[in-house]
């Protein structure tokens, strides 16, 4: 079946605007679009996450799961946040519950995910948590109760994050913010995944296929310009933001995989650029 040139993009229908994206990638199984509007790339059709986190998958990336995205970050950019203690806590998209592990001590904690294939991991843990379709779950949990929700890397995987944002609003407490780390496609390793689509007339996508990484379950693919205006159109407003990458430790890759990794991500730095960003936002009417 022929792809389209052009479908509507789903982060400007969230917005209130149809907008078309323009077909930028042809892959096997997939397509990337990208939005001139809000800057956004999606794909088409979307990766179901609750299919592609199974057993065997998540047994994969354990050693990526092990570790929490919160002990990377320079923890004075988020000074902001104050001591995590005595806080209600809701991490969306929780995983193995390893970031509530760290800080449950001091507060009261709870996840949410989609895959019961992380209900066991959760179970051992003792973390309490729900799993089920995202809209259904958020909407079982208090409203104007949680002062620290968290997506650590999360965002890029739902199926629509415009409207998951305005769930997120009602279930901040009156100071409440909410962590959101998700991917930067404004860096060397997507510009250069593209680059090697492009010169090759699309016959090595391998690399923009990493990139993008559809079959670890991402939709989008964002820039700081579509997580501005996403915020703003939520009537949220930015108190700070990383642009960092994932540590290439982390990474179940090999030696030589993960230092053409640390080159890049030297590249990144002397450009001031990164595949990740990490933003704090809180509601545009908070006290804070």
């Amino acid at each position: 079946m022929p792809l389209a040139d052009r479908v509507e993009c789903p982060i400007c229908r969230g917005l209130g605007c149809a907008m078309p994206g323009r077909l930028l990638f042809r892959l096997p199984v997939y397509a990337i679009y990208g939005c001139e509007a809000c800057g956004v790339r999606f794909a088409d059709p979307q990766s179901d996450n609750a299919i592609v986190y199974d057993d065997r998958f998540i047994h994969r990336i354990g050693k990526y799961l092990a570790s929490s995205q919160f002990g990377f970050l320079d923890h004075r950019a988020f000074d902001f946040i104050g001591s995590l203690r005595q806080k209600r806590i809701l991490d969306v998209g929780c995983g193995t519950g390893r970031f509530l592990e760290s800080v449950r001590a001091d507060n009261e904690v709870f996840g949410i995910e989609i895959s019961e294939s992380f209900r066991p991991y959760l179970e051992r843990a003792g973390i309490g948590h729900a799993i089920g379709p995202l809209e259904q779950t958020l909407a079982a949990i208090p409203d104007h109760s949680w002062d620290l929700i968290c997506l650590w890397d999360v965002f890029e995987h739902l199926c629509d994050p415009v409207a998951t944002l305005q769930q997120l609003r009602v279930k901040l407490s009156p100071n409440g913010v909410i962590v959101n780390w998700t991917n930067n496609y404004d860096d060397l390793i997507s510009r250069t995944s593209g680059l090697s689509y492009r010169l090759t007339g699309g016959r090595v996508h391998q690399l923009i296929d990493q990139s993008f990484h559809y079959h670890g379950g991402h939709n989008f693919n964002f820039t700081t310009r579509t997580l501005d205006r996403i915020y703003a159109q939520g009537h949220f407003r930015l108190v700070a933001r990383v642009i960092t990458d994932t540590p290439a430790d982390r990474f179940d890759l090999s030696a030589a995989m993960i230092l053409l990794l640390k080159i890049f991500y030297l590249g990144n730095r002397l450009l001031g650029k990164g595949k990740i960003v990490a933003d704090v936002i809180r509601l545009q009417d908070s006290p804070g």
